[in-house]
């Protein structure tokens, strides 16, 4: 900026404000190079707390279904002779 303000000819003025132009150009690159990788970062943290949450509902969905395969086979444990033969509550024999 200083060399700006102490240009004495025309041609060193605009020699300066094509260096503050160049310069302001890489700052907005950069600049955009930010927000872009600020987007990206936000867009894949979303995506694995997605993933965590269809992790988790799988999770919950096996746990499910091994509690649902222990209540078949403890069923299909029960005795199923006599099944059909109806009881008499509160007689002796």
């Amino acid at each position: 900026m200083s060399s700006l303000q102490a240009a004495t000819t025309q041609a060193d003025v605009q020699k300066y404000h094509a260096v503050l132009d160049s310069l302001n150009g890489a700052i907005a690159e950069v600049s955009h190079a930010e927000q872009e990788l600020y987007h990206r970062t936000a867009l894949q943290t979303q995506q694995l707390q997605a993933g965590q949450q269809i992790y988790n509902a799988s999770q919950a969905e096996r746990r499910a279904g091994a509690d649902y395969q222990s209540v078949d086979t403890d069923v299909m444990a029960l005795p199923t002779s006599g099944v059909h033969q109806t009881l008499n509550w509160g007689t002796s024999r």
